[in-house]
This record gives C-alpha cells, sequence and structure tokens, in this order.
C-alpha cells in the first residue's frame, strides 16, 4: 500500500552535528525551512550557507571561543583539550584557538560515544596542565567527570567544560560537579519574564531542572510561532524574512540572527552550586561575551 505524502513547511533537527549533516541537503533541495535546535556546525555558517537553514541555539565554536577568551583574559598558561571526534568536537576546539594565545599542551580527540577514559587521563597526569578543557555531551560527561574525581584529578588540574556539565548530566553527577566552571549561551538563572516562566513551569511538571536541550527546544517552537504571526502565513519566503530579521522572544531574551542565520548572543561563565533547596544546578557568575557573533558569517554569501 502507498503511504500518502505528508505535506510539511518547516523541518526542526538535530541534536548532533553529524546527524544535521545527512538532513541537511534534502531538505533544502525541497526548499522548506531547515531549524537546528541544536548542531550549529562550522560548514553551514560560512560558505555553504542557505537562506532556508537557521540555528536557534548557538553556532558549535562560540561556546569554547568564550572559554578560550576567559582563559586568556585569566592568564592561564598550559590548556589540554578533549572533545570527541566529530565535526562539534573540531568546532569546539577550533573555538578555543581562536581566542587563546597561550600553550596547548594536548589536543586529544576521542571515541563518539566513549566510556573509558583511562588513558586520556593517565596522559592528563603525565603533562600536568594548569587546565583542562573538554566537551563530551550526554553520557560521556558524566563517565569523564566521574572518573576524573575518582582518579583525584582536580589536585592536578583545574577542569572546564562546555555541555559535559548541565541539566542533562547533574542529576547523575550531583555533590561531584560542585565548583566546576563552563560556559554556555543559556542558564535557568537567566533573570527575564521567558526564562523564568518556563524553568517554573518545567520544574512544576518534571520536578528537576529544565536541560538547555529543553530551553533551545523551547526556543525553536517560539521562533516557529513567532514566523508564523509576523509573517501572517505559512509561505517559506515570508516566514524566512521573519526569522531572518530576528529580535525573535526565547528564554535567552530576544534573539539577533545574523547575516549567516546564526544567533547573535551572550555567552555567560557558570559555575555548579546548590540552590536554596539544595538541589545541585548552575548559576551565572559572569558574562564572557556579550552579543557575540560567530567567526564563519563573512563568507556566508546568500
Amino acid at each position: 500500500m502507498l503511504r500518502k505524502e505528508t505535506v510539511v513547511d518547516i523541518v526542526v533537527g538535530t541534536i548532533f552535528s553529524n546527524m544535521l549533516a545527512a538532513i541537511y541537503k534534502p531538505v533544502i533541495k525541497a526548499d522548506k525551512i531547515l531549524i537546528s535546535p541544536n548542531a550549529g556546525p562550522s560548514t553551514f555558517a560560512g560558505k555553504k550557507c542557505h537562506p532556508n537553514f537557521f540555528v536557534t541555539s548557538y553556532q558549535n565554536n562560540q561556546n569554547f571561543e568564550a572559554l578560550g577568551k576567559y582563559a586568556q583574559d585569566n592568564g592561564i598558561k598550559r590548556v589540554f583539550m578533549l572533545a570527541p571526534n566529530y565535526q562539534a568536537g573540531k568546532d569546539m576546539l577550533a573555538g578555543v584557538k581562536r581566542y587563546y594565545k597561550g600553550n596547548v599542551v594536548g589536543e586529544v580527540y576521542t571515541k563518539l560515544g566513549q566510556s573509558d577514559f583511562q588513558a586520556e587521563l593517565s596522559a592528563l597526569r603525565a603533562v600536568k596542565p594548569e587546565t583542562t578543557m573538554i566537551f563530551q555531551p550526554g553520557g560521556m560527561g558524566i563517565n569523564f567527570v566521574k572518573q576524573w574525581k575518582q582518579a583525584g584529578m582536580d589536585q592536578v588540574s583545574k577542569l572546564y567544560t562546555v555541555f559535559s556539565v548541565d541539566g542533562v548530566s547533574l542529576p547523575a553527577l550531583k555533590d561531584s560537579a560542585l565548583g566546576i566552571l563552563g560556559t554556555q549561551t543559556w542558564s535557568p538563572d537567566l533573570d527575564n519574564p521567558i526564562n523564568k516562566k518556563f524553568v517554573a513551569d518545567y520544574k512544576a511538571q518534571f520536578g528537576g531542572y529544565p536541560s538547555f536541550y529543553a530551553a533551545q527546544a523551547y526556543d525553536t517552537i517560539l521562533a516557529i510561532d513567532y514566523a508564523i504571526t509576523k509573517s501572517g502565513s505559512k509561505d517559506t519566503a515570508k516566514m524566512r524574512a521573519a526569522l531572518a530579521s530576528g529580535n525573535i522572544p526565547t528564554t535567552r531574551g530576544n534573539l539577533k540572527m545574523n547575516t549567516n542565520h546564526f544567533p547573535i548572543q551572550n555567552i555567560y561563565l557558570r559555575e555548579t552550586v546548590k540552590d536554596a533547596d539544595g538541589v545541585v544546578t548552575t548559576k551565572v557568575i559572569g558574562t564572557v561575551f556579550n552579543n557575540h557573533a560567530d567567526s564563519y558569517a563573512v563568507n556566508c554569501k546568500f
């Protein structure tokens, strides 16, 4: 039996950059709007950008650019970097080196989905970097931080993370993550009406803090609603123009869009702490970048 064709106006996805790469061409070729709520690979931010492609999260390099700037500004001399061996991992570490001009004593790419980091921890112990910066999302981050703590690595190096200590991993890491610093575009304590309501409603329904994945998914729905409302239709060209104009209401405030349709936004320094109820979460302790634009937009020519 033939399946009836479903007509869509907007495609949303995905989480990982390698998955986005797989769907990018088919969706663009079909002349549909593609919105990424998480993955922001450099490959589609510059020369391979497209008018129908939008990212509501970040460009992959941005969060690690903030980590690099923080290290540079604070006189950190020796850095070791660790990330999975795929597009996002490469983008993240490239972001550090765009702003950090000190000594990178190690740059290691691990297997995607790796769970045992004993070899990497041994290498870290041997070179004794002042700071270790990691991008190990999800279960990879949980395993790395637990093994880091068990090995007593806090006595060897200071750990900084992006997407390894957050709402996804904190229920598993709990007190072991306290004091760890990281950089990110969103935090549950951002002081604006949309974020306050989102976090309160999420906690009321699910009994805990939302992850950045949840916040970005919520922001993507807000962006779609904004595009339809502002354009007054579901016409691709009109919705595209509405999104490109920016000023999209989100949990991060009104989101600006760069010329390549990636966000221009603040990037915050966050610390893992306990809230008033003793629940482990993150809080903003500084702003590394204000209205930070990615470095690839100059190569995007629609």
